[in-house]
C-alpha cells in the first residue's frame, strides 16, 4: 500500500514538473509521453531478478551517482526503454548496458570502469545503496517512466553526440553541478 502512495506522489510530483519551465534553457517532457514501464525479465525468477537489479544499479553508479534521484530514475528508465528493440540494442539488460562504448562507465578505458565492479571500495555505502533502491524501483512493474520514453541521454559537460543534431530533447534535467542532462528518444 505504501508503495502505491509512493509511486502516486512521484507520478504527482513529476506532473508538476512536467510543465513548461520557466528557467532558460530547460525543458520537460509532456504528460502525453509519460506511461508505465513496459520492462518484464525475461525470466521472473528471484535469481535473474537480483542479477537486473545489481547491474542497472552499476550502471547508475557510474553514470549518475553524484546526481539527484530525479536524474538517476530518468536514466535508469531510459535503459528499460532500450530492452527489447533487439535489431538495436537487444532484448534483455545484459544485451543493453553491456554493448560496447553504450554507456562509458562498462568501457574498458574509463575511469569509473573498475569503480562500478565494486562500488562500496570507491564510496560510502549510502550512494551505493540509493543506486540499489532507484533500480529496484525501476524494475517494478508498475513503474512510472521518468525519461519521457527517452532511450538516450547525454550530460551537457561533454560536446554533443551526432545523434542530437537536428533532433529536440523530450526532457531535460538540471544536474547538481549547475549544467543539464538531455534525453532523446530515438527509435531506429
Amino acid at each position: 500500500m505504501m508503495n502505491n502512495h509512493l509511486s502516486f506522489l512521484r507520478a504527482l510530483l513529476c506532473g508538476l514538473l512536467i510543465v513548461e519551465s520557466t528557467l532558460p534553457g530547460l525543458t520537460y517532457g509532456k504528460p502525453s509521453q509519460r506511461h508505465i514501464s513496459t520492462y518484464s525479465p525475461p525470466h521472473s525468477s528471484h535469481k535473474l531478478r537480483k542479477k537486473d537489479t545489481r547491474l542497472l544499479a552499476q550502471l547508475l553508479y557510474g553514470e549518475a551517482r553524484g546526481e539527484s534521484q530525479q536524474v538517476k530514475r530518468a536514466i535508469a528508465d531510459s535503459v528499460l526503454n532500450r530492452t527489447g528493440k533487439r535489431k538495436w540494442w537487444g532484448n534483455t539488460l545484459d544485451d543493453v548496458i553491456l554493448k560496447p562504448y553504450q554507456y562509458s562507465c562498462f568501457n574498458k578505458n574509463d575511469p569509473n570502469h573498475k569503480k562500478v565492479k565494486n562500488p562500496l571500495k570507491y564510496d560510502s555505502p549510502v550512494v551505493w545503496h540509493e543506486c540499489l533502491d532507484i533500480a529496484r524501483e525501476t524494475l517494478r512493474s508498475d513503474n512510472i517512466d521518468d525519461s519521457c520514453g527517452a532511450t538516450h541521454y547525454y550530460d551537457d559537460s561533454i560536446n554533443p553526440p551526432s545523434w542530437t543534431i537536428s533532433r529536440k530533447p523530450v526532457l531535460t534535467l538540471p544536474t547538481l553541478r549547475g549544467g543539464t542532462i538531455s534525453f532523446y528518444r530515438l527509435d531506429k
